[in-house]
């Protein structure tokens, strides 16, 4: 088996990012007879230093500018489907992990902490339940992509050199696709974890326009919004808004749940808020007893309600600026 260790230059930090991907192939190494390098670099980086990693072989892939689809392209036309493909940290090596295996079908993990070979498998740890537990996954299917979490140390990088082969090739017009682009920044979502209001929607949204309606009021509110898993499995709510055991825990000042019963996995996403208002037509769901304000009513009425009076008169000065309750 051969691990490629993937250096993306366009990150930053390559010194570290190296570091971090030669000790996940020291953890591995027993079951590689090779490691070769993937370099994607600019057109102007400084790449004298790939001369003297250790490692059997070095690709360079020069591109004008930051485009994973060129990279993806070329290390699939090229692809070892009996192969370890290791990313650097970060969302766009992440991203880039998980595509790769889609295209190879293979296995893929994303903010990898460690991982190495025991008993015939390879098994990699990643913190999960929103960083709360650490899980261990069993590699059943390769090619097997993996991106790393950023790692505290600063160790010296695998140095030995000279590589014995070296191949650089320009992939600035690879793949057909865009070729100018314009960059300007856009608002992001406030962090779920560490939202001061949160809307927690369950069972009781059955279309993705009641979820669509809800993200409005959530705007309205400068409110985060989370979805129960029922809504996730349906497609109604994407996968990140996943509150409870096996996704968010949050502790907002403020949290609205909307049709929702409040089973147990469920209720411990939300249990830390400092108050909590739930609206269900059933006044012996689990959730009712639980909150400090029960409203027995269709959500759907107490939303269009809501929204009509911040329309109409705004939201609350003392309260936007971060008042009490």
């Amino acid at each position: 088996m051969t691990c490629y260790l993937i250096l993306n230059m366009w990150a930053g930090e390559w010194e570290r990012q190296w570091a971090g991907l030669w000790q996940a192939y020291i953890n591995i190494c027993s079951c590689c007879q090779s490691v070769r390098v993937i370099v994607f670099s600019g057109l102007s980086h400084e790449l004298g230093f790939v001369q003297g990693l250790k490692v059997d072989g070095a690709l360079i892939l020069e591109d004008a500018f930051y485009n994973p689809e060129n990279l993806l392209s070329e290390i699939e036309k090229n692809s070892n489907r009996n192969a370890v493909y290791i990313f650097g940290y970060g969302d766009h090596s992440h991203e880039m992990a998980v595509r790769l295996a889609f295209r190879l079908g293979g296995d893929s993990l994303t903010a990898v902490n460690r991982f190495w070979f025991e008993g015939g498998c390879i098994l990699a740890a990643r913190n999960v339940y929103s960083n709360n537990m650490e899980g261990t996954f069993c590699v059943k299917r390769f090619p097997f992509c993996v991106s790393l979490v950023r790692s505290t140390e600063k160790t010296a990088p695998g140095i030995s050199g000279p590589i014995p082969d070296v191949r650089r090739k320009n992939i600035s017009d690879n793949s057909g696709y865009v070729m100018e682009y314009s960059e300007e920044p856009v608002g992001t979502d406030c962090s779920l974890e560490d939202a001061r209001i949160l809307i927690a929607l369950g069972r009781g949204v059955r279309t993705k326009e009641d979820y669509r309606k809800a993200e409005e009021l959530a705007r309205m509110l400068g409110a985060g919004i989370v979805a129960s898993r029922p809504l996730v499995m349906q497609g109604i709510a994407p996968l990140e808004r996943l509150v409870g055991a096996s996704g968010i825990i949050a502790h907002p000042r403020l949290c609205i749940a909307a049709g929702v019963s409040g089973a147990a996995a469920f209720y411990v996403g939300i249990e830390k808020s400092g108050y909590i208002i739930a609206i269900n037509t059933d006044p012996d769901a689990f959730i009712m007893s639980r909150a400090d304000v029960a409203v027995e009513r269709d959500y759907r009425e107490v939303f269009g309600a809501l929204r009509k009076y911040l329309i109409e008169e705004g939201m609350p000065d003392d309260f936007a600026d971060g008042g009490k309750i």
